[in-house]
């Protein structure tokens, strides 16, 4: 799904980076991604 593929892009983007970062790129790209939005809601 949408959100596991974000996920998974993120997590080849920032090999180094921790679980609170992810959390907080993966939120930031949901909230700009109007698709990812209206799936939310």
């Amino acid at each position: 799904d949408a959100i596991k593929r974000l996920s998974y892009e993120l997590f080849h983007e920032h090999k180094q980076i921790n679980e609170n970062e992810l959390k907080s790129q993966l939120k930031t790209k949901l909230e700009d991604n109007d698709f990812c939005n209206e799936q939310l809601q």
